[in-house]
Order: structure tokens, then C-alpha cells, then sequence
């Protein structure tokens, strides 16, 4: 995909990411496992498609907003780097999905998706 030198990487990202991560309505359920933290030797917790949207908030943090931080030291990046930051912030993003998960567990009391906001900052 080309950019257009007055476009902004910004918006380069949204129609790069749109229909990407997000499960087609024919695809049927993501199933959802008793146990999503994972032990390193296990791999990934879901391997296969990304569950979440890229604008899909949980924990007061979304995929593209983590995209947006990586690339902000880079005011052009190329396709290959947008495309890396896209998946690097998934792989952050669920990394802080399984940490708020795990600790609702352990402290049912505690409000952990809003706790989140304060306490997780991954990148």
C-alpha cells in the first residue's frame, strides 16, 4: 500500500489494520479456554486468530493506541514497520489482557480493568 506523502501514518494504520484482526462474523466463535495464562514452554495462548479488535478497550489500552506508541519516535514509517508494530502491540496488548484476567482471579475484590490503567504500562 502506498502512502500519500500528505497522508499521516496514522491513517495509514487504520485502513492497514481494518478487517485484520477482527473475526468475520462467519468464522463462529473464538472459544475461550479455562485457563488463558499460558506457561512460557506452552507458546501462545491462542494460536490462532487474534481475538480482540484493534480498538477494543480493555484495561483503559487498545491495540492501535499501543501502535501508535511504538511508532511515534517515527514520523515516516515504512509498511514493514507498521506492520512489525501492529504485532508487536497484539502480542503487548494480550500480554496485558492475560495479567488482568489472572489478577481478577486472584482479587476478586479489586476492580482490575480499571486498575489496569494506572498499574500496566508495557511500552
Amino acid at each position: 500500500m502506498e502512502m500519500n506523502p500528505s497522508d499521516s501514518w496514522g491513517d495509514h494504520i487504520k485502513t492497514s489494520v481494518e478487517g485484520t484482526s477482527c473475526p468475520s462474523a462467519d468464522a463462529g466463535p473464538v472459544p475461550h479456554h479455562g485457563n488463558t495464562i499460558s506457561k512460557s514452554m506452552e507458546g501462545p495462548a491462542s494460536p490462532g486468530r487474534f481475538p480482540y479488535g484493534p480498538d477494543e478497550l480493555i484495561g483503559g489500552d487498545s491495540v492501535l493506541s499501543i501502535q501508535r506508541r511504538l511508532l511515534s519516535s517515527k514520523p515516516f514509517p515504512s509498511a514493514e514497520e507498521i506492520d512489525f508494530a501492529r504485532t508487536q502491540a497484539e502480542d503487548l496488548f494480550e500480554v496485558k489482557v492475560q495479567i488482568i484476567q489472572r489478577m481478577q482471579v486472584l482479587d476478586p475484590t479489586g476492580d482490575w480493568n480499571m486498575q489496569a490503567r494506572k498499574m500496566l504500562f508495557l511500552c
